[in-house]
């Protein structure tokens, strides 16, 4: 074996397993990895040690061993165990500078690699591994650092600057790895960005590119920063005559649109921007098409639709968290504050490219992260369907944010199957992807992921004769609308003046604190409020009612109408609206059943947990029940009937018990059941997809149809009733609030004793009988709505 003509072998194989150890994702994988690669270390030491007589070879010995001893450090297994004689150390010494600058050298190599790494995803299993790269970058190269901060700079190769300028890019990369959840901002991701800023003050001049990249995040995100501050930082970089301002770099022109924007910066550089070549610039320029668009916007140039339509189009495959959605919704917001042409296509179809980007993630639940920072989008497709004046249009948009989970993305991630966790990983890699700049990469990762079941919703139009489709909205100034769908086609809009709104609310509100005090003993006290309630929503209802040529309504509230029984609501002499019209309910209008093949058949299923046995007398020895346990039935007792797949479910289904709303976290609602609760998250999950299709439900429990009641949150409709409509019920009647079990008992044997009656259609029926002999107690019968879709076959 030649020994001198392996040594430069051994020495760069030594640095490729370095730079290999530094990506395994812990520390009993690195010690596997370097007990495996143990021979070749200690070769190559050995090697060198023989042939230390060569100046090189000295310092690469001591290189390794200087490296090796970090890894020895954390390890069980020992690479070099011949102790260094004493003339090897004095050699050492006589060459301590060389070996010190080789091994800064070295690591700041790994540093690199290790940045790379984090950017681009290689060697990562999870996205999280990218945070772990990218702070072992920084902690190796902050371990360069002298202790002493006033000593002189020791190294001779690598200047101060340069070490300061890397990890300041490298906590501008960890700020971008911490993705937006939603409106929230991570903390991590704040820290990160003033870190970079600090360090990047070492770093040399203030006004290059760097600078601007980091100032412009920092605006971006800190929200409590001066406007003052950023203003002052381009005006420098604009000022500065070293500095040349390139059109085709993405930085300098958010630069320039900020500066523009703030008022501080007169030069103009639009039209160079607009004569830009999308073939030379787009590819690996989001922003490409955005800063056209501004560009056109403040020339006022007629092709401003066109270049509004390009920069839509180019979110095509853009994660939501990516702040170009941002920035384009702000640039359509202003293009319609100044009625410039074009806006409404804009919105409409930044829309329509959002709900596709919201249907990639594909779970068994809902996460409010992906959509809820676009609630500003929602709001301006809809007020583009009203400006064209498209009923339709107005009703999709309005239904697409419809019945979405508020749930923190910590709650959701404790609720998901093991599938869901791991689609989840992977689509966070994707938008990590994007975040870190590998925007082409991103795109094609994009593609792969298939949205056969977008927008997978039941025409809007399609609604039975006889009935008529309201649609209500709530807009972020607190505007109402109502979009009327008839089923002759005769759709109109009606605009419901925001004083009718307030007091709507207002009295909302004043019933909430009068149930609260009543508690569970003295719901009658609850009776006075809940009229006021009713008659507001009497006052609200009573335009939108009159273009509704049918007396058969379904609602599909917005906002903190989900929880207002609408269906009591007052309009002429007390008398409540379910009196004279049939009333029923969807949380979305891409929640509403199948109802073309329904359950005829005798078979019905009765679960309990309740004290009082006299309540139950109404209906529990019904020949009808054909599950033997109906008493004390437990979370397992559910599961047992309908975890599996049934090709002839019961036609009814009913529970008998408490139950609690959990606003919160809505996953956690449940049923109160014997032993334990039985929760949506169980229900959503553990019930099969066949085992309920075409079932009615009836949930006799306080709060099942209890949803969040903030007015000024994004709408959602996540209750106990909406988990059984979710798996195939064809109508559930739920409770708003604290029900009566006396009512309760007469809508479950009125469904026993005539089946063939849509269940709304007997929860009706009850309600006026009860109003009929007991006219002070509207507090009982408004607790029940029907939430479902009218039954193919009724007659009309």
């Amino acid at each position: 074996m030649n020994i001198k003509s392996s040594l430069p072998d051994f020495f760069e194989a030594f640095q490729n397993i370095v730079y290999e150890a530094d990506t395994k994702n812990s520390m009993e994988e690195r010690k596997r990895y370097l007990a495996e690669k143990g021979d070749i270390f200690r070769q190559g030491l050995l090697a060198l040690k023989e042939s230390k007589n060569e100046s090189k070879n000295l310092v690469a010995l001591g290189v390794m061993l200087k490296i090796v001893e970090q890894f020895d450090m954390n390890s069980s297994v020992s690479f070099f165990e011949t102790v260094p004689s004493r003339e090897l150390c004095k050699e050492f010494d006589s060459h301590s500078d060389e070996i010190n600058e080789k091994v800064i050298e070295i690591t700041f190599v790994r540093a690199g690699k290790l940045f790379e790494k984090a950017k681009t995803g290689q060697s990562t299993k999870k996205y999280l591994d990218r945070h772990r790269f990218i702070e072992t970058a920084i902690r190796l190269v902050w371990e360069l650092f002298p202790a002493d901060a006033s000593t002189d700079w020791p190294y001779q190769k690598i200047k101060k600057t340069v070490l300061c300028e890397f990890i300041a890019r490298c906590y501008l990369l960890r700020s971008r790895l911490a993705l937006p959840k939603g409106s929230d901002i991570p903390e991590k991701k704040i820290e990160a960005i003033c870190k970079a800023w600090d360090w990047l003050k070492d770093a040399g001049s203030e006004t290059d590119d760097l600078k601007i990249e980091i100032a412009l995040e920092k605006d971006r995100w800190e929200k409590n920063l001066s406007e003052n501050w950023i203003n002052e930082i381009i005006d420098k970089f604009f000022k500065n005559k070293n500095n040349t301002f390139d059109y085709s770099n993405h930085i300098h022109r958010a630069a320039y649109d900020k500066g523009r924007q703030s008022g501080i910066l007169q030069d103009d550089f639009d039209n160079e921007i607009l004569k830009l070549s999308a073939d030379n610039n787009s590819p690996n320029d989001p922003f490409f098409f955005l800063h056209q668009a501004k560009a056109s916007f403040r020339k006022k140039t007629k092709d401003l639709p066109d270049r509004l339509e390009k920069a839509v189009n180019a979110l095509k495959g853009v994660p939501l968290s990516y702040h170009l959605w941002d920035d384009t919704v702000d640039l359509i917001k202003k293009a319609k504050e100044r009625e410039a042409n074009g806006w409404d296509g804009a919105a409409v179809k930044a829309w329509e490219i959002c709900m596709q980007e919201e249907a990639r993630l594909k779970l068994g639940i809902q996460i409010r992260w992906y959509w809820s920072r676009q609630a500003d989008l929602y709001e301006l497709a809809f007020m583009a369907a009203i400006h064209k004046k498209d009923p339709v249009l107005a009703a999709k948009t309005a239904d697409s944010l419809k019945s979405r989970p508020a749930v923190k993305l910590v709650q959701a991630e404790n609720n998901l199957e093991k599938n869901d966790r791991k689609q989840l990983e992977k689509f966070r890699e994707i938008e990590t992807n994007f975040a870190a700049g590998n925007f082409h990469t991103r795109l094609e990762d994009a593609k792969k992921w298939h949205t056969d079941s977008f927008l997978n919703i039941p025409d809007i139009q399609t609604i039975p004769l006889g009935w008529t489709a309201v649609h209500f909205y709530i807009s972020l100034n607190d505007t109402g609308y109502a979009v009327i769908i008839n089923a002759d086609g005769k759709n109109e809009i009606e605009k419901i003046k925001i004083k009718l709104i307030e007091e709507t609310w207002n009295a909302y509100k004043d019933w909430k604190v009068a149930l609260q005090k009543a508690g569970d003993k003295y719901l009658k006290d609850t009776s006075e409020s809940l009229k006021k309630l009713c008659k507001a929503c009497g006052k609200m209802l009573k335009p939108v009612l009159k273009k509704a040529n049918t007396n058969k309504i379904i609602f599909i509230p917005h906002g903190f109408l989900h929880l207002v029984p609408i269906h009591a609501a007052m309009m002429n002499d007390n008398d409540p609206l379910f009196n004279t019209r049939t009333c029923l309910f969807l949380p979305a209008w891409s929640l509403a059943p199948d109802t073309s093949s329904l359950n005829n058949n005798d078979k019905a299923i009765l679960l309990t947990n309740w004290t009082n046995k006299t309540d139950l007398e109404k209906f529990i020895y019904h020949e009808k029940w054909t599950n033997g346990k109906k008493t004390e039935c437990t979370h397992s007792d559910y599961l047992s009937l309908f975890s599996f797949s049934n090709d002839d479910p019961a036609a009814l289904l009913a529970f008998y018990c408490h139950g609690q709303g959990d606003f919160m976290n809505p996953y956690r609602s449940a049923l109160k059941m014997h032993k334990g609760p039985l929760t949506h998250q169980a229900i959503v999950q553990e019930t099969d997809r066949k085992a309920l299709l075409g079932t009615k439900v009836i949930l006799t429990a306080c709060e099942s149809d209890f949803v969040s009641g903030k007015k000024d949150i994004a709408d959602e409709h996540l209750s106990i009733a909406s988990a059984f409509l979710q798996k195939g019920a064809s109508e559930v009647c739920g409770t708003l609030f604290k029900c009566s079990p006396d009512i309760a008992g007469d809508i479950i044997a009125g469904s026993l004793d005539d089946s063939n009656l849509a269940l709304y259609e007997t929860v009706h029926n009850v309600q006026r009988n009860w109003i009929k002999e007991k006219p002070d107690e509207l507090y009982k019968a408004a607790a029940f709505r029907v939430m479902g879709f009218p039954v193919n076959n009724e007659e009309v």
